[in-house]
């Protein structure tokens, strides 16, 4: 009876997991980049040794969509959208290093480039600080022209 209650308490799991997934990505779905999980469920079949078969639930990893969501053009030079399955690397201010789709860029107070997240992204060299500057442009290629 035991082995029952885990079985079914473990399916129970797995499927609040699942709700959990689909309820975020619903509630989601026109946050500017965001890009949904996907629940991969299946079912392993063991032969315990008294003979008597068992089908457990289980969960493989999750995995992120990363197709291209519709592209809201805008009138700010910073606003920025990728193409492909790239990302831009960004810091939180606690110091974490994080992954980020959001293009929606601005200048901090501190003149460093931030993201809607306000994290502050990064470059090859670290941070990406702007100078005042008149004008300003990110290319298809990702370089940032400055006017002062």
């Amino acid at each position: 009876m035991e082995r029952l209650v885990q079985t079914a308490s473990n399916a129970m799991r797995i499927h609040a997991e699942n709700q959990r997934l689909i309820a975020a990505g619903m509630a989601n779905a026109n946050t500017i980049a965001f890009k949904r999980d996907y629940a991969n469920s299946s079912s392993a079949y063991f032969q315990g040794p008294d003979g008597q078969d068992r089908v457990y639930p289980t969960r493989s990893e999750n995995s992120v969509d990363l197709d291209i969501g519709k592209i809201i053009p805008t009138e700010n030079a910073l606003d920025v959208a990728l193409e492909g399955n790239g990302f831009f690397a960004a810091k939180k201010d606690n110091g974490e290093d994080v992954l980020s789709r959001r293009g929606d860029f601005r200048v901090g107070p501190d003149r460093q480039l931030r993201n809607g997240e306000n994290v502050i992204l990064q470059g090859d060299a670290g941070p990406i600080t702007i100078p005042p500057y008149e004008t300003i442009e990110i290319t298809r290629d990702g370089s940032i022209l400055v006017r002062p």
